[in-house]
């Protein structure tokens, strides 16, 4: 009888332990790294956005040759200027060292990152052939007006710096690099472009265990289905995602609504 009562017993332990089970909510697995977006978007993404995502304007030049121009600096600006949400991080992007000196001193208070975008299209000849120079003297500045310094490359010259021996020296200069993946990923497929991104990311923080690495992704370039899934692969070895976006922002926004849905769930 005694045995009886034992399994009678455990029988209902197990049974309860199973209702218990049915009866806890699933909760989504939060997407660790944070979203970063245009401002443009904001007005339209803002319910979807968490404590530390980050908004951005692109201060670039339309040449490499051609100065800032002064109206665009301005109408960029007081889009940035516009957002008041405590959650999110502001960033600003140059093309420029000498755009940079001319008009640090005008940002909101509010911008926390400063980034330094070096294509050869949109940034001098000059700073380019002296990039570790270029760099150090951005990162001076930045640093000096107690910005964060971000820096975004193309990948060959990631690749090519990294095999002449000056992207370690570059490396602990920045608070963050942007990783361009969205030609890696394409090419390459998810499985491929997660096996690249932590290569990279090991790269970058051995020679700077602080950095923040971002990766980029590009809305039509890259299909919705595979941003989601590249960006789930790498959570753990990225500290930011970047959804770079072309085209019509109206056509934009439902797309951005689904990949960020897709990445963090139904619930922010």
């Amino acid at each position: 009888m005694k045995i009886k009562s034992k399994r009678i017993i455990l029988l209902f332990i197990l049974t309860l332990l199973v209702f218990i089970t049915d009866c806890i909510p699933v909760v989504p697995v939060k997407f660790k790294p944070n979203l970063i977006i245009d401002a443009l978007y904001y007005d339209y993404l803002k319910d979807k956005l968490t404590y530390g995502d980050v908004v951005y304007v692109t201060l670039v030049r339309a040449n490499a040759s051609e100065p800032l121009d002064e109206s665009k600096f301005l109408f960029r600006i007081n889009k940035l200027k516009a957002i008041d949400d405590s959650r999110i991080k502001k960033a600003v992007v140059f093309s420029s060292l000498e755009d940079l000196i001319k008009y640090i001193d005008e940002l909101p208070g509010s911008v926390e990152w400063i980034s330094y975008n070096t294509e050869r299209k949109i940034t001098p000849s000059s700073e380019n052939l002296n990039i570790l120079e270029s760099i150090a003297k951005f990162s001076n500045i930045v640093h000096r007006h107690g910005k964060k310094m971000g820096w975004a490359p193309v990948v060959s010259l990631i690749d090519s710096l990294n095999e002449n021996g000056i992207l370690k020296e570059i490396l602990p200069l920045l608070d963050s690099i942007g990783y361009q993946g969205q030609n890696i990923l394409l090419s390459r497929g998810v499985k491929g472009f997660e096996e690249n991104v932590e290569e990279k990311s090991q790269l970058f923080k051995r020679y700077n265990p602080d950095i923040k690495v971002k990766v980029q992704l590009v809305l039509r370039k890259n299909r919705k289905e595979d941003i989601v899934e590249g960006f789930r692969r790498i959570e753990d070895c990225i500290d930011y995602a970047v959804i770079f976006c072309y085209g019509n922002p109206q056509e934009n926004v439902p797309i951005l609504e689904e990949i960020i849905t897709g990445l963090r769930g139904v619930y922010n």
